[in-house]
């Protein structure tokens, strides 16, 4: 049982951007090949999702969201060197397809501090994307629809594999899920996903059974948490993490999506002038 804030936080930076360990920009055999991200999730399609992009690093990949033709809406934690970086936009594949643009800027939530509080970041396309931005929601329908219970969407580039290094990322991939009550400041949002099943691993000659949710994972961070409202698609939030227990147990790899331990978003709702601030064009 995670007792404290801290320790919630610390055990969500284990599921936090994936690891490709490969050039991200361009074509190369060794990059994983896709399959389904989102945990217990479907494949997505770009009239549902086109606003989602994919951000990618040559050692990293993350997830990112549309707001303009110029601006992408990511974590702060998936940063690396401007000039290494690609935003994939229009594409359902985060390594072909679509639209591949360099990042001239970027602009990181003030508070962040290389924790997942504060962990936004807004980038700035070297050139224009044609992928259909997502209206941000407004404190209203941020009410509305984060009280407990509610429904909402994620998606996501990342890995499907709830014992995260077995990387297995690439195709955009959403999933259903509610909001449950969060034991985090007003920052956060926290989802208890659905029932997807269980996971199974043998250790010495025994089957460990463990039940776990739709949830994000890694390669999915900075990804979309959508309402479905009746006037289109409403940010809500994006993701930070899958949290899991604080450390590995001799059983398990780092598991996404546990039971019993929620997915972490960042509430945009909280940051409304920070990322209307970054949405004019850089001179």
């Amino acid at each position: 049982m995670i007792s404290t804030r801290a320790q919630r936080l610390a055990a969500a930076a284990l599921c936090a951007a994936a690891l490709l360990g490969v050039a991200s920009g361009a074509a190369s055999a060794n990059q994983p090949r896709a399959h389904a991200s989102v945990i217990g999730g479907r494949v997505a399609t770009l009239q549902d999702w086109g606003f989602t992009a994919a951000v990618l690093t040559p050692n990293t990949l993350c997830s990112g969201v549309v707001l303009s033709p110029t601006k992408v809406l990511t974590a702060a934690h998936c940063l690396g060197s401007l000039r290494t970086m690609v935003v994939r936009t229009s594409s359902t594949m985060a390594f072909s397809g679509g639209l591949a643009s360099g990042v001239a800027a970027a602009a990181v939530a003030p508070g962040f501090a290389h924790t997942f509080e504060d962990d936004l970041a807004v980038l700035t396309l070297t050139s224009p994307t044609t992928a259909p931005p997502i209206r941000l929601a407004d404190p209203a329908e941020d009410l509305t629809y984060t009280r407990p219970g509610a429904p909402l969407q994620v998606a996501g580039f990342g890995n499907r594999n709830p014992m995260v290094g077995r990387q297995k990322i690439g195709l955009l991939t959403a999933a259903d899920v509610r909001v449950r009550r969060c034991p985090l400041p007003s920052w956060a949002i926290c989802d208890s996903g659905g029932s997807a099943g269980a996971v199974l691993r043998r250790f010495r000659g025994h089957i460990i059974k463990r039940k776990i949710k739709r949830s994000v994972c890694s390669g999915d961070s900075g990804g979309p948490l959508v309402a479905r409202t009746p006037s289109g698609p409403r940010l809500i939030g994006t993701a930070e993490a899958s949290s899991g227990p604080p450390k590995p147990n001799p059983f398990f790899f780092v598991i996404c999506g546990l039971k019993g331990f929620p997915s972490l978003h960042s509430r945009t709702a909280s940051f409304l002038s920070f990322i209307q601030g970054n949405l004019a064009p850089v001179p």
